[in-house]
């Protein structure tokens, strides 16, 4: 479980990115998380157009939706990485499932977040995240209570 989330207000702004491939919940997204303090610097629907930009943009966190029929989050998280070390990722998963928290696991996500969670067990991932070491490896996914672990 992560710590409660600091305020919008004492939040210091760290720059994100969302993917997700349904426009309400990337726009959904992108308005919670800059409502509470956070820069979202840009989104993407598409996964190679999403690395290319995550790439490009290099923010703090990448929030990435896992995508239930093609996984395109998991690959995300492993080719961001994979090239860019320092990006911390948080993935959102419609479902529990231990080979997804392995590959979770595999590709270096800093954070497994179940899509039924309250908005601040997200927002505390995030920032847990956010305030991450970029050094340290993500290769043990961190959940919230409502991950179940």
């Amino acid at each position: 479980m992560y710590p409660q989330p600091s305020s919008a207000a004492a939040r210091p702004r760290a720059r994100l990115f969302i993917y997700d491939r349904h426009d309400l919940a990337r726009e959904s997204l992108h308005e919670l998380l800059q409502d509470e303090g956070f820069d979202v610097v840009g989104t993407h629907r598409d996964p190679d157009a999403a690395v290319a930009q995550i790439l490009d943009l290099r923010p703090d966190v990448c929030v990435l939706d896992v995508g239930m029929l093609t996984g395109a989050g998991v690959d995300i998280c492993r080719r961001v990485r994979e090239a860019a070390p320092s990006i911390r990722c948080v993935l959102l998963a419609a479902w529990k499932a231990p080979e997804l928290d392995r590959r979770a696991a595999a590709a270096g996500a800093y954070a497994l977040v179940l899509k039924n969670v309250r908005t601040a067990e997200l927002l505390a991932a995030v920032d847990a995240a956010a305030a991450a070491d970029p050094a340290v490896d993500g290769a043990s996914v961190r959940e919230g209570a409502a991950g179940g672990r």
